[in-house]
């Protein structure tokens, strides 16, 4: 079952295709922690992708885009 918080974050990535965790922050007004709780769970039931690239120095951050 999807909530509205979800619902909200899949339409934000069917409007802009890949955002990153920081730009789902600032777009959804969530705090960080309930962004990253919420995109996986929605990587889990299979309604979106998330990967977190490899950067030299320092942690990317996760981007995610709609399966």
């Amino acid at each position: 079952m999807l909530r509205p918080l979800d619902r909200q974050i899949l339409a934000l990535l069917g409007e802009h295709g890949v955002l990153t965790s920081g730009q789902l922050v600032v777009l959804s007004g969530m705090p960080d922690r309930t962004v990253q709780y919420r995109l996986g769970r929605l990587e889990r039931t299979g309604l979106l992708n998330r990967l977190r690239p490899a950067r030299e120095g320092g942690a990317s951050p996760n981007h995610g885009w709609l399966t």
